[in-house]
């Protein structure tokens, strides 16, 4: 290969790999509310009741961002966006005893996959979210950038109760600022 070609090629990968040509948008979730979903289709649904089938349950997350800083160079169709604060922790469980193995209080993690608007992805398991980092998502809307915006995440239920009846979970998430945003959703499982 050429010598000026391979030069060409080392400062072009060296290019890349130095840093973007846009600065991302900084956002922060600053909110978030537990409801009820049904989860018994292709994706979930905000429940009518508060009855939810024990097969179909999912805790809808939603997760309220605020824009905390855009960089000079940001382009609304190329740059990112990124959490200002790193999710350190989720964590779900219930106000009365699950079943036998996790009583009131006791983590119910494992019994739930994380699905962000609804749409599953490979390992969207609930330590996974919290190895990845980031929680809620960014967006501008045709173009234009907004101050505020809501996203949805779902907690889908993968493990039924022993019994049917009056569940109330308590959801709670923790920020690398030490923030804790809590919040508890009650539902009637059948």
């Amino acid at each position: 290969m050429n010598f000026f070609i391979r030069i060409a090629i080392i400062a072009y990968a060296l290019m890349l790999a130095g840093c973007s040509r846009y600065d991302d948008y900084i956002y922060e979730v600053v909110k978030m509310n537990s409801s009820n979903s049904d989860n018994s289709g292709n994706k979930p649904i905000d429940a009518l009741t508060d009855s939810v089938s024990k097969k179909a349950f999912a805790i809808k997350l939603e997760l309220t961002m605020e824009l905390r800083e855009s960089g000079k160079n940001t382009d609304s169709y190329e740059s990112n966006y990124a959490n200002e604060d790193r999710l350190i922790s989720l964590n779900v469980y219930s106000l009365t005893n699950f079943d036998t193995t996790h009583q009131a209080g006791i983590s119910l993690n494992d019994y739930f996959l994380v699905s962000s608007g609804g749409t599953y992805t490979t390992g969207s398991t609930i330590q996974r979210q919290v190895e990845n980092g980031t929680i809620g998502e960014g967006r501008g809307s045709q173009g234009s950038i907004q101050d505020s915006w809501t996203s949805n995440e779902y907690l889908i239920l993968m493990s039924e109760p022993q019994t049917t009846g009056n569940y109330s979970f308590v959801v709670e998430i923790g920020m690398s600022d030490g923030r804790h945003l809590i919040d508890t959703t009650a539902v009637i499982l059948y």
